[in-house]
């Protein structure tokens, strides 16, 4: 949970992208829940407004269930959905002291903010297995409460992501800024996740569709497989820049235009569509859920998961 030139600009965008994600965009019929955060000593008016479709009153503690509800699947081990809750909790600190936020308010959308879902979609999202995720959760988040990440005294971008290409990005690589904490490390497990590769095909036809709105990026060539040229790699092979026709953008750019899964991909040309293998789900910053799950099952606690993604944070209690 978008991009790249000032910090503001970045913590923003990477607030689209997903969780973990900061661009407020107006919502059509939406109302706002206030999630009261009693255990954050500020005064009365420092609450949560959650826009929604539809309007309720929720406490941080079910808040942060929902959170994590919404963003980990439930059969997830404890001590990486204990991560999950510390960095989701993290996340709501974040924006309630960034005083880049004229209004303190957050979205359910993971694009937004981050996913937020009540009991009645938790219900219809698990099916018959509702109360045994829901309790563990509910354990899970509750055994962490109050917990939050901290660097240089201040409430950490704890931004994540499903699935890295293997090793997640440094945002100085992702959005053009260093964060001190949000640096390359290893991702053990993602490559043997089922969801770690995706292959995109897109026409000719659906590909110029998409770029549209960029009146510099002509298609007058109507050999279309000289439409992409790749000018830059990263160390690990994977496209970083390309060119459409005459116009440069990054990975990051192309991933959010074609609505591709990651930043991370190759590309060809196969039975006249182009052809995108994708590698990971998510803009790959931060941590890594599913190696947070494979570290957890590896005796990891949620401690262990956090200083690993998050080098150089603390951990402090509200």
């Amino acid at each position: 949970m978008k991009l790249y030139f000032i910090l503001v600009v970045i913590l923003t965008v990477v607030m689209m992208i997903l969780p973990a994600s900061a661009k407020l965009f107006p919502q059509k019929n939406k109302a706002e829940i206030i999630v009261t955060t009693s255990s954050i000593n500020e005064s009365d008016n420092n609450h949560i407004n959650v826009s929604r479709t539809d309007f309720d009153k929720i406490d941080l503690t079910e808040y942060i269930i929902g959170t994590v509800a919404g963003e980990m699947p439930g059969g997830f081990s404890e001590e990486a959905l204990k991560a999950q809750a510390v960095v989701s909790y993290t996340y709501v600190k974040y924006i309630i002291n960034n005083p880049t936020y004229g209004k303190k308010y957050i979205t359910d959308l993971c694009y937004n903010h981050q996913t937020y879902i009540d009991i009645a979609q938790q219900k219809e999202k698990w099916g018959e297995n509702y109360k045994k995720y829901r309790n563990r959760i509910e354990n899970a988040v509750k055994s962490v409460i109050g917990q939050y990440l901290s660097y240089d005294g201040k409430p950490a971008l704890a931004v994540f992501h499903a699935i890295s290409s293997g090793k997640t990005k440094s945002s100085l690589e992702a959005w053009g800024q260093a964060v001190p904490y949000l640096i390359e490390t290893d991702a053990p497990g993602d490559k043997i996740s089922e969801n770690y590769e995706s292959i995109i095909s897109l026409t000719p036809e659906k590909f110029q569709s998409a770029f549209s709105k960029y009146s510099d990026v002509n298609f007058n060539n109507s050999d279309f497989s000289r439409w992409v040229s790749v000018t830059e790699k990263d160390s690990y092979g994977y496209i970083k820049k390309l060119k459409v026709n005459n116009r440069e953008f990054t990975s990051y750019e192309f991933m959010s235009i074609l609505n591709l899964p990651s930043p991370t991909f190759e590309g060809t040309i196969k039975n006249g569509n182009f052809i995108f293998t994708v590698y990971g789900k998510g803009h790959g910053v931060g941590m890594s859920q599913y190696s947070a799950d494979y570290l957890a099952r590896q005796g990891a606690d949620y401690k262990k998961i956090l200083e690993h993604f998050y080098p150089g944070t603390v951990i402090l209690q509200d």
